[in-house]
């Protein structure tokens, strides 16, 4: 007699291609749990700490807490979480782009890179810059330290013309069709808040940030998944 993996438990081992384990991995994590334990205070007190994550490491941010020597696993878990995420969404936001009209595609804060990846094994080489993609990085951020990024991201682009596509899961108009993808949404934003002390955001308050930030909405996309893509040009 013996044992064997199912195919779900096969989903669980490191070298699976879907990196489900990672994903797992990293909502179990002890810090993200105990950090979520102060959700309700984040709620009901508003900003004394800036995130729940403050209340368990102490007057330091999520990210500089993953630069650590010592904590090197926990970022680690975090960079494949993520790209867990990308892989099961990357191929319909490729599917809803024609990533061929550009020539050179700069991928800000991509992690370990798959999206990009999969763009080029789609398109082959891309050799200049006219586009920029940032997928789930303004989440990450308040809205004054995300208009700080656009403004960089303008002033990098000068008077190129240049597109930028923002990747995230939007919270789209509340109504039954859409009510399976706003729960996603909302529950990652409850996470982000947690976490980093941000938010997912609706259509139109990406359109302020960009307005501020030095960019203009170009188009709104919707793909077959719980994430948007906000198409916006510099204005």
């Amino acid at each position: 007699n013996h044992f064997q993996l199912t195919e779900h438990g096969r989903l669980l081992t490191s070298d699976h291609p879907s990196k489900t384990r990672y994903l797992l991995c990293w909502e179990i994590n002890p810090l993200v749990k105990t950090a979520s334990n102060y959700l309700p205070n984040l709620i009901r007190d508003g900003p004394t700490k800036d995130t729940g994550v403050q209340y368990v490491i102490g007057n330091q941010s999520t990210f500089d807490f993953f630069k650590k020597k010592e904590n090197k696993k926990i970022a680690s878990d975090f960079n494949e979480a993520v790209t867990c995420i990308s892989k099961n969404y990357s191929q319909p936001l490729i599917n809803t782009i024609d990533f061929g009209r550009f020539n050179k595609i700069v991928d800000i804060g991509g992690g370990l890179g798959l999206l990009l990846s999969q763009i080029l094994k789609k398109y082959g080489t891309i050799l200049q810059a006219d586009v920029y993609i940032m997928k789930n990085i303004i989440h990450d951020w308040n809205d004054n330290r995300s208009i700080d990024i656009f403004k960089v991201v303008r002033k990098a682009a000068n008077e190129q013309q240049v597109t930028l596509f923002l990747i995230e899961f939007v919270i789209l108009p509340e109504d039954e069709q859409n009510k399976n993808i706003n729960n996603i949404a909302h529950s990652i934003d409850m996470h982000m808040m947690v976490m980093l002390g941000s938010k997912e955001r609706t259509q139109y308050q990406y359109e302020y940030l960009l307005k501020q930030g030095g960019f203009q909405l170009k188009q709104f996309h919707y793909t077959e998944t719980p994430i948007s893509i906000t198409e916006a040009v510099p204005n």
